[in-house]
Protein backbone atom coordinates (compact mmCIF):
# COMPACT_ATOMS: atom_id res chain seq x y z
CA UNK A 1 0.00 0.00 0.00
CA UNK A 2 2.29 2.32 0.99
CA UNK A 3 4.49 1.92 -2.46
CA UNK A 4 1.44 2.99 -4.49
CA UNK A 5 0.46 5.90 -1.90
CA UNK A 6 4.62 7.02 -2.90
CA UNK A 7 3.76 6.56 -6.66
CA UNK A 8 0.45 8.48 -6.73
CA UNK A 9 2.67 11.40 -4.56
CA UNK A 10 5.53 11.23 -7.63
CA UNK A 11 2.88 11.38 -10.33
CA UNK A 12 1.44 14.29 -8.47
CA UNK A 13 4.24 16.09 -6.97
CA UNK A 14 5.32 16.31 -10.91
CA UNK A 15 2.72 16.70 -12.65
CA UNK A 16 1.49 19.76 -10.66
CA UNK A 17 5.07 21.36 -9.89
CA UNK A 18 4.83 23.48 -12.85
CA UNK A 19 1.56 25.14 -11.60
CA UNK A 20 2.61 25.33 -7.74
CA UNK A 21 6.04 27.26 -9.15
CA UNK A 22 3.41 29.78 -11.20
CA UNK A 23 0.53 30.14 -8.49
CA UNK A 24 3.87 30.94 -5.95
CA UNK A 25 5.52 33.18 -7.64
CA UNK A 26 2.77 35.58 -9.51
CA UNK A 27 0.99 35.14 -5.77
CA UNK A 28 4.21 36.82 -4.48
CA UNK A 29 4.00 39.39 -6.97
CA UNK A 30 0.86 40.14 -5.99
CA UNK A 31 1.38 40.17 -2.36
CA UNK A 32 3.30 43.29 -2.25
CA UNK A 33 0.97 45.06 -5.15
CA UNK A 34 3.36 44.93 -7.73
CA UNK A 35 0.01 44.40 -10.16
CA UNK A 36 -1.54 47.67 -8.57
CA UNK A 37 -1.86 51.45 -9.97
CA UNK A 38 0.19 53.33 -7.64
CA UNK A 39 0.15 57.31 -7.84
CA UNK A 40 -1.36 56.93 -11.10
CA UNK A 41 1.04 55.14 -12.64
CA UNK A 42 -0.10 51.84 -13.49
CA UNK A 43 1.37 48.13 -12.20
CA UNK A 44 4.08 46.37 -13.98
CA UNK A 45 2.37 45.07 -17.12
CA UNK A 46 4.07 41.36 -17.25
CA UNK A 47 3.09 41.09 -13.60
CA UNK A 48 -0.11 42.75 -14.16
CA UNK A 49 -0.92 39.96 -16.72
CA UNK A 50 0.33 37.36 -14.58
CA UNK A 51 -2.31 38.50 -11.76
CA UNK A 52 -4.77 38.26 -14.19
CA UNK A 53 -4.30 34.99 -14.66
CA UNK A 54 -3.61 34.27 -11.13
CA UNK A 55 -6.71 35.94 -9.90
CA UNK A 56 -9.21 35.76 -12.71
CA UNK A 57 -8.08 32.49 -14.56
CA UNK A 58 -8.29 34.42 -17.83
CA UNK A 59 -5.91 35.65 -20.59
CA UNK A 60 -5.13 39.20 -20.34
CA UNK A 61 -6.55 40.96 -23.01
CA UNK A 62 -2.97 42.60 -24.09
CA UNK A 63 -2.78 38.99 -24.65
CA UNK A 64 -5.39 39.00 -27.23
CA UNK A 65 -5.65 42.33 -28.72
CA UNK A 66 -3.13 45.01 -29.67
CA UNK A 67 -3.23 47.21 -26.57
CA UNK A 68 -5.34 50.95 -27.50
CA UNK A 69 -3.95 53.95 -27.32
CA UNK A 70 -2.78 55.65 -23.78
CA UNK A 71 -5.77 57.67 -23.15
CA UNK A 72 -6.06 58.95 -19.44
CA UNK A 73 -10.10 59.05 -19.54
CA UNK A 74 -9.98 55.19 -20.58
CA UNK A 75 -11.15 52.27 -18.95
CA UNK A 76 -8.06 50.20 -17.54
CA UNK A 77 -7.77 47.19 -19.99
CA UNK A 78 -8.74 43.93 -18.22
CA UNK A 79 -11.15 45.76 -16.32
CA UNK A 80 -14.61 44.93 -17.28
CA UNK A 81 -17.72 46.91 -16.56
CA UNK A 82 -18.82 44.97 -13.78
CA UNK A 83 -15.31 45.20 -12.24
CA UNK A 84 -15.60 48.45 -11.87
CA UNK A 85 -16.87 48.52 -8.96
CA UNK A 86 -14.44 46.84 -5.94
CA UNK A 87 -15.26 44.07 -3.81
CA UNK A 88 -15.64 46.43 -0.66
CA UNK A 89 -17.84 48.53 -2.68
CA UNK A 90 -20.38 45.83 -3.85
CA UNK A 91 -20.68 44.70 -0.01
CA UNK A 92 -21.45 48.31 1.06
CA UNK A 93 -24.22 48.36 -1.73
CA UNK A 94 -25.59 44.74 -0.91
CA UNK A 95 -25.57 46.03 3.28
CA UNK A 96 -27.28 49.23 2.28
CA UNK A 97 -29.95 47.25 -0.23
CA UNK A 98 -30.47 45.04 2.75
CA UNK A 99 -31.31 47.31 5.05
CA UNK A 100 -33.29 49.87 2.85
CA UNK A 101 -35.92 46.45 2.71
CA UNK A 102 -38.68 46.73 5.10
CA UNK A 103 -37.89 45.93 8.49
CA UNK A 104 -33.80 47.00 7.46
CA UNK A 105 -32.17 49.73 10.17
CA UNK A 106 -32.54 52.68 8.56
CA UNK A 107 -31.41 55.02 11.58
CA UNK A 108 -28.17 52.52 11.16
CA UNK A 109 -27.73 53.45 7.80
CA UNK A 110 -28.09 57.17 8.21
CA UNK A 111 -25.69 57.29 11.13
CA UNK A 112 -23.29 55.42 9.38
CA UNK A 113 -23.18 56.03 5.91
CA UNK A 114 -19.11 55.48 5.40
CA UNK A 115 -17.56 51.80 5.37
CA UNK A 116 -15.42 51.42 8.41
CA UNK A 117 -11.93 51.70 7.92
CA UNK A 118 -9.40 49.42 7.16
CA UNK A 119 -6.41 48.11 8.94
CA UNK A 120 -2.87 48.88 7.17
CA UNK A 121 -1.63 46.03 5.46
CA UNK A 122 1.29 44.17 7.92
CA UNK A 123 4.31 44.23 5.81
CA UNK A 124 5.89 41.13 8.97
CA UNK A 125 3.00 39.04 6.93
CA UNK A 126 3.64 39.85 3.98
CA UNK A 127 7.86 38.84 3.98
CA UNK A 128 6.27 35.68 5.47
CA UNK A 129 4.38 34.74 2.30
CA UNK A 130 7.57 35.86 0.17
CA UNK A 131 9.42 33.48 2.17
CA UNK A 132 6.26 30.79 2.18
CA UNK A 133 6.40 31.36 -2.09
CA UNK A 134 10.08 30.98 -2.04
CA UNK A 135 9.82 27.79 -0.09
CA UNK A 136 7.23 25.91 -2.23
CA UNK A 137 9.29 26.93 -5.90
CA UNK A 138 12.51 26.02 -3.49
CA UNK A 139 10.85 22.54 -2.76
CA UNK A 140 8.84 21.94 -6.22
CA UNK A 141 12.06 22.28 -7.94
CA UNK A 142 14.25 20.18 -5.38
CA UNK A 143 11.07 17.91 -6.14
CA UNK A 144 11.18 17.69 -9.74
CA UNK A 145 15.19 16.93 -9.51
CA UNK A 146 14.49 14.18 -6.87
CA UNK A 147 12.45 12.89 -9.22
CA UNK A 148 14.44 13.02 -12.39
CA UNK A 149 17.68 11.91 -10.22
CA UNK A 150 15.58 8.46 -8.20
CA UNK A 151 13.50 7.48 -11.12
CA UNK A 152 13.91 5.41 -13.63
CA UNK A 153 12.49 6.90 -16.45
CA UNK A 154 13.00 10.40 -17.71
CA UNK A 155 10.90 10.41 -20.19
CA UNK A 156 7.85 9.98 -18.02
CA UNK A 157 8.77 13.12 -15.69
CA UNK A 158 9.65 14.96 -19.09
CA UNK A 159 5.95 13.73 -20.09
CA UNK A 160 4.11 14.57 -16.62
CA UNK A 161 6.47 18.13 -16.64
CA UNK A 162 5.02 18.79 -20.22
CA UNK A 163 1.44 17.80 -19.55
CA UNK A 164 1.48 19.60 -16.28
CA UNK A 165 2.37 23.03 -17.87
CA UNK A 166 -0.11 22.03 -20.94
CA UNK A 167 -2.87 21.45 -19.42
CA UNK A 168 -3.36 24.70 -17.52
CA UNK A 169 -2.87 26.77 -20.39
CA UNK A 170 -5.44 24.30 -22.66
CA UNK A 171 -7.46 25.04 -19.65
CA UNK A 172 -7.07 28.74 -19.52
CA UNK A 173 -7.82 29.77 -23.19
CA UNK A 174 -11.45 27.61 -23.13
Amino acid sequence: MIKYLRLVHFYLGVFFAPTIIFFSFSGALQTFSLHENHQGKPGIPWVTALAEVHKNQRVPETWTAKEPAADPAAKPVGTAPTQVVTTAKKLDLAEREQEAKPGGNLAKLAANPAPPKRREKSIPLKVFIAFMAIGLIVTSLLGIYMAFKYSRGPLLIWGLLLAGTAVPIALLYM
